[in-house]
């Protein structure tokens, strides 16, 4: 609703979703990931979660190379391309941990067939910063 093409003004609005000229996908491309599998909208074949954000980053640095390699890499001008994470509350625990992984994983794939991702930034909003409960 906030960063996407449409908007929905109120509840009780009948005339439908509106267009959004403020939308970010007007200059940008944007994947969202519901992370861990497990929670929210993402689920697993098998039962299967991760309960750990650095078990949780591992799955996401897997997930971004492979769709880079897959769906970015082979087309025109991805040479250009540069790659931002961004999250906000909770993100500001794992997107750091996330930008890690995908740094680290860049390392190992220097010199391979597999091209690094294009890391460019990390974006955090309203980042949670204090653990103590």
């Amino acid at each position: 609703m906030e960063l996407g093409p449409c908007q929905i003004h109120t509840v009780a609005d009948i005339s439908g979703p509106r267009f959004n000229s403020h939308s970010w996908n007007s200059n940008a491309s944007i994947i969202f990931i519901d992370q861990p599998v497990g929670v929210g909208f993402s689920y697993a074949d098998y039962g299967e979660h991760v309960g750990r954000t650095e078990d949780a980053a591992k799955d996401i640095a897997a997930f971004i190379t492979i769709f880079f390699e897959n769906f970015i890499n082979k087309k025109a001008g991805a040479d250009k391309i540069k790659f931002h994470l961004a999250g906000e509350s909770y993100g500001g625990r794992y997107i750091p941990v996330f930008a890690a992984e995908v740094l680290d994983t860049n390392l190992r794939l220097k010199g391979g067939k597999v091209k690094p991702v294009p890391l460019k930034s990390v974006m955090i909003g309203n980042g949670v910063t204090d653990f103590a409960t």
